[in-house]
């Protein structure tokens, strides 16, 4: 993992637990719970079916590993025939303006880390992501 892929908030794997990063320097990054590490020690997070929940998103086909938040983004977890462990995310909703007219257009993304997620999400709606 690198400095500049985290933001203050995003959720890291430390000594094999979920912490959230409170200081990022250019080596080490300062964890919620008062713990410094060097970044060499901290680990991103696999996205999974169990984290989308804890952020609130809604399961819309299990078989497919299909789910949604908001209508705005919609993520495709990996199965069992998927062995990249690449998730892909869909944002749709966005409306592109041509003079008067419009037309709905949509981004899709390869994401695996839950602080990949987490920046996506503040990108696209200015909010954080948080655990519900």
């Amino acid at each position: 993992m690198k400095t500049n892929e985290l933001r203050i908030g995003n959720l890291v794997n430390y000594n094999n637990l979920a912490n959230s990063v409170r200081g990022i320097d250019e080596t080490y990054i300062e964890l919620f719970d008062n713990t410094y590490a060097y970044i060499d020690n901290i680990e991103p997070i696999p996205l999974t079916g169990d984290w989308l929940e804890k952020f609130g998103f809604k399961s819309i086909d299990k078989q497919s590993n299909l789910f949604y938040s908001s209508k705005l983004i919609r993520i495709t977890l990996p199965t069992s025939r998927c062995t990249s462990g690449v998730c892909y995310v869909s944002v749709r909703g966005c409306k592109v303006f041509n003079n008067e007219n419009y037309f709905r257009a949509g981004i899709n993304l390869k994401i695996k880390y839950v602080h990949q997620l987490q920046n996506l999400y503040f990108v696209l709606t200015g909010k954080e992501l948080k655990i519900k």
